[in-house]
Formats: C-alpha cells, structure tokens, sequence
C-alpha cells in the first residue's frame, strides 16, 4: 500500500511539474522562452539592443539593430527613433535592460516581438517588426516605443 501511495504521489507530482513549466513558458513577460518559433538571431539582436541602451550606447544601439535595413537610410526617422529614447530616459530613469513579452508571426518571414523596456522609474513598451529579406536576411521595418505599457494586458 505504502508503495501504491508513493507511486502516485510521485506521478502527481511529476505531471504538477510538467504543467507548472508549461504554463512558465506561455506566461507573459516570462522570458525569452516566450518567443516560440522565433529565430535566436532576432532575440540576440533585442538583447544587444537593451545591453547598448543600458550603456548609453543610443547611435550603437540603433545601428546594430538596424543592420542592413533600408530603415537604417530614413535617417529623420532614426534620429527622432534616437532623440525619443534619450527623452525617455530623461522621464523614466536609466534603461537596465529588456524583458519578452510576447511574439506575433504573420509568416515565417515577418515576425513582430514585443519587449518591456525596464526602466529605473517606469516602464516603457517596444515593438519591433522584423522582415526575413531574401537578399539581406533578417532586417527591421519597423520600431516602435511608448510608455503604454498597459496595453500589454487585455481588457479582463
């Protein structure tokens, strides 16, 4: 008897296990594990990003993250993408890096990752949009940044 109660309770255990990482990894704002199917490369590029950001880094990190992107040549754009997140920082305290939110993917080659920018005095959403160019590979279209954070819930 004592043993049929160790076994199940070793089965109970293990299957509580397995669910409890399971959810871990669909939680929002878990961690990278919550970029499925989603190329290392693109979150490698993200994590860069937060890290050169951290350091003030702002010209660097952009022309990192926007390597071989013709959003790279719309250089108003860059500069207001840059001038922002100086602000930024200016309202919401030194960056300390980026947190996984959520991944979206249209297609397999054109993915959308949500991040939340950690900030030392208020959270700031990024978006960034990815495009799997078949002449420069993985490149950014689009980028985008607010303090809406809010909207990474939904309306329950």
């Amino acid at each position: 008897m004592k043993k049929l109660n160790l076994y199940v309770f070793f089965l109970i255990f293990s299957a509580l296990s397995l669910f409890s990482q399971e959810n871990a990894a669909t939680r929002p704002g878990s961690n990278s594990s919550q970029f499925i199917n989603v190329p290392d490369e693109l979150q490698i590029r993200c994590t860069n990003f937060f890290d050169l950001l951290g350091r003030n880094e702002f010209k660097e990190a952009f022309d990192n993250l926007l390597l071989n992107s013709p959003f790279r040549n719309k250089e108003e754009q860059v500069k207001n993408l840059i001038d922002q997140t100086k602000q930024a920082v200016v309202l919401y305290g030194k960056i300390k890096g980026g947190e996984a939110v959520s991944s979206e993917i249209a297609c397999p080659s054109l993915i959308r990752l949500r991040y939340l920018g950690i900030q030392s005095n208020y959270p700031m959403r990024w978006i960034f949009t990815f495009y799997n160019s078949p002449k420069s590979g993985w490149i950014v279209v689009n980028v985008k940044l607010d303090d809406m954070s809010e909207y990474f819930f939904s309306d329950e």
